[in-house]
């Protein structure tokens, strides 16, 4: 389990069990690594499952193959510019991208 004292005041890790749906490798500025698509399972018979994405250092599985792992969550904000039907005017909209990051 990572060192709690790493990760920031309030924000804990959390462990996810899901199904592989794709696996790719990227390179960012933080170096190679993988992105895993994940089916969650589904709350009910009567909802839908969640799907996340998941960056990790390693390939951890195959499509089909199950997924499980410790995550942190984390994220950064972002403006956009967008046009309001009824006026015509732009505005700006503030909004944020969330990340998993497996940790452990």
């Amino acid at each position: 389990m990572p060192d709690p004292k790493a990760a920031p005041k309030g924000v804990q890790p959390v462990r996810l069990v899901g199904r592989i749906e794709d696996v790719r490798r990227s390179s960012g500025v933080n170096g190679p690594s993988f992105l895993h698509l994940v089916k969650l399972p589904a709350a009910d018979e009567f909802s839908s499952p969640s799907t996340v994405l998941i960056r990790g250092e390693q390939r951890y599985g195959e499509p089909g193959g199950q997924f499980d792992q410790l995550v942190q969550i984390g994220g950064y904000g972002r403006t956009y510019q967008t046009t309001d039907e009824e006026t015509g005017r732009k505005h700006s909209v503030k909004t944020a991208d969330n990340t998993l990051t497996v940790v452990g």
